[in-house]
């Protein structure tokens, strides 16, 4: 008997391994669901609707703050993420509206 594996192409797009991690000296505008562990990161800005960007405002999401992601769940999603301070999760959906550029080392 013989099996098949037969895979939805919706479904090649979660399998792909995660981005690698950025070139610090870069200077590009990057979300940020695509820094890894322990990288940090100021914020460009944020796209996101006025109802959610109004909350991160007022949790101190300011463009030009330093970021710190800590660490990811189990399963990638939600995100931990240090800012002015404190820790806080984000869901990665959230976390790819957030745009952040590389700080120089």
């Amino acid at each position: 008997m013989r099996l098949s594996l037969n895979i939805k192409p919706r479904m090649q797009s979660r399998l792909t391994p995660p981005t690698p991690a950025l070139d610090p000296l870069s200077g590009q505008v990057f979300s940020l669901d695509t820094l890894a562990v322990n990288q940090s990161a100021c914020m460009a800005g944020c796209s996101l609707p006025l109802k959610h960007r109004a909350r991160l405002l007022e949790m101190g999401f300011t463009p030009g703050i330093k970021l710190k992601v800590i660490r990811f769940a189990p399963l990638g999603d939600p995100m931990e993420v240090e800012v002015r301070g404190y820790r806080l999760l984000l869901r990665r959906s959230e976390a790819s509206h957030i745009q952040v550029t590389q700080e120089a080392l």
